[in-house]
């Protein structure tokens, strides 16, 4: 399967995205009944969920068709909902050699902010790979507070303070 979070049915359903041409059994989770905006399901089985419980409904859907993984690829208000909803178990992260940015460059956890310390996602690494100057770092997410205090004190052993520190001007 595929599945597709399109809460309010933003995406254009008349064009050609590989996602819809069929090969593969397509699911778009939604807030919105599709035939509200004439939307013609076709291939596509469309599942509407209540905005309140949006993944909490999304997780038992999931179960019905028997799906026990899958992967997300998002962008930050994205992965910072299903964080927050405990719906990740690993992330990955990959990181190009060359750099964009600015002020509204996308970053990995956008929408509603985890910006308090208690709130923070614990991670530990899995896998660490480069391919023709590409990084692709793996990790698990830790929610396990042994878990937690056991990479801290391996973290405390082998790292030194690094501080930077640059003169204003």
């Amino acid at each position: 399967y595929r599945a597709v979070i399109d809460r309010f049915l933003q995406l254009d359903y008349s064009k050609v995205y590989k996602i819809f041409d069929g090969t593969v059994p397509l699911i778009i989770f939604t807030t919105i009944n599709p035939e509200d905006k004439n939307i013609i399901p076709n291939h596509i089985t469309f599942i509407t969920l209540r905005e309140d419980h949006f993944f909490e409904d999304m997780e038992k859907e999931l179960e019905k068709f028997n799906i026990k993984n899958i992967l997300f690829e998002s962008g930050g208000n994205l992965t910072s909902l299903l964080l927050q909803n405990n719906m990740v178990d690993e992330i990955v992260v990959a990181f190009f050699p060359f750099i964009i940015g600015g002020v509204t460059t996308p970053t990995l956890c956008e929408g509603n902010p985890i910006s308090k310390i208690e709130d923070r996602v614990n991670l530990k690494l899995l896998e660490l790979s480069e391919n023709d100057g590409m990084i692709k770092v793996r990790y698990k997410i830790i929610n396990n507070i042994r878990e937690q205090n056991n990479i801290y004190q391996q973290l405390e052993r082998k790292t030194k303070p690094i501080c930077i520190l640059r003169e204003e001007k």
